[in-house]
């Protein structure tokens, strides 16, 4: 079954920063949240680098991953 996610992306400096907030859970101490935050050089990877981090996030396999790309205001 497919997972439909999006990574948020802005840029900062010459990299693609992006987050993806459907997999953001609370910190175990109960304070603060964890949320997978990754990068990429190109604006071309960005897809494929979220895919690959909510793999690694969920420990699971990067295909059950549908990425959906959206640029955001870095100051937001």
């Amino acid at each position: 079954m497919t997972q439909q996610i999006t990574a948020r992306k802005f840029r900062e400096g010459k990299w693609w920063v992006f987050d993806i907030r459907e997999l953001e859970q609370p910190a175990s101490s109960g304070s603060g949240i964890l949320k997978p935050v990754g990068q990429a050089p190109q604006l071309a990877d960005v897809k494929e680098e979220a895919r690959l981090l909510a793999g690694l996030w969920v420990d699971d396999d990067p295909d059950v991953f549908e990425v959906t790309v959206e640029v955001v205001d870095a100051q937001a």
